[in-house]
C-alpha cells in the first residue's frame, strides 16, 4: 500500500548531521584550505620543457632552454647536469664534462651528474686502450717533411712560372 506522498523518500540525513533545518551541513571549524602546489620558477619550467624535448630527441632545442635557463639561476646544479647529458647525446664530451663537473661542484648528490660522470669515466677508459695500441708521436720522430699541402702549402712555395 501506497502513503500519498511518501512514495519517494529522500536519503537520510549524514550522521552527525545536527542540523535539522534542511540545509547543507558547512564546515564550521577553523581548519586551512588544502595545500596548494607551490607553483613552478621559470627555471623549473626550462628544465620540464627541456626534458620533453630531450625525451624527443630534440637536443639543439633542448640545449637552448636550458641555457636560457642557466642564464637566469647559473648555479642551478640541475640545469647544469642536464645540459651535460644533452651535450653527451650530441657528442659534445668537453663541454659535457665542464656542465657535469660543475653540476657536481654545485651538488655533489646531484643523481644525472653522478650518470654522466661515470659515462664519461667510461668514455675516457675506452679511449686510452684504443690509444695505447698507436704509438703516439713524441718529438724525436715527427717528420716535417713539405708536400706541398698544409696551411699555406698551396699559396707559397708552389711552381714557379
Amino acid at each position: 500500500m501506497r502513503q500519498g506522498g511518501k512514495g519517494i523518500q529522500s536519503p537520510p540525513p549524514p550522521q552527525g548531521a545536527g542540523n535539522n533545518s534542511g540545509e547543507p551541513k558547512r564546515n564550521t571549524s577553523p581548519s586551512e584550505p588544502p595545500p596548494q602546489p607551490e607553483p613552478e620558477s621559470v627555471v623549473e619550467q626550462y628544465c620540464r620543457r627541456a626534458q620533453v624535448l630531450m625525451a624527443k630527441n630534440n637536443f639543439a632545442q633542448a640545449r637552448v632552454e636550458l641555457q636560457d635557463a642557466l642564464k637566469l639561476e647559473p648555479n642551478n646544479s640541475r640545469c647544469h647536469s642536464l645540459i651535460g647529458v644533452v651535450y653527451l647525446k650530441q657528442n659534445q664530451n668537453t663541454m659535457a664534462k665542464i656542465h657535469i663537473k660543475k653540476a657536481l661542484e654545485l651538488n655533489p648528490q646531484e643523481p644525472m651528474a653522478l650518470k654522466g660522470k661515470q659515462f664519461l669515466d667510461k668514455l675516457a677508459q675506452k679511449a686510452s686502450v684504443q690509444t695505447n695500441g698507436k704509438p703516439k708521436p713524441t718529438p724525436g720522430n715527427v717528420s716535417y717533411k713539405s708536400d706541398g699541402s698544409g696551411l699555406f702549402g698551396g699559396m707559397f712555395g708552389g711552381n714557379k712560372k
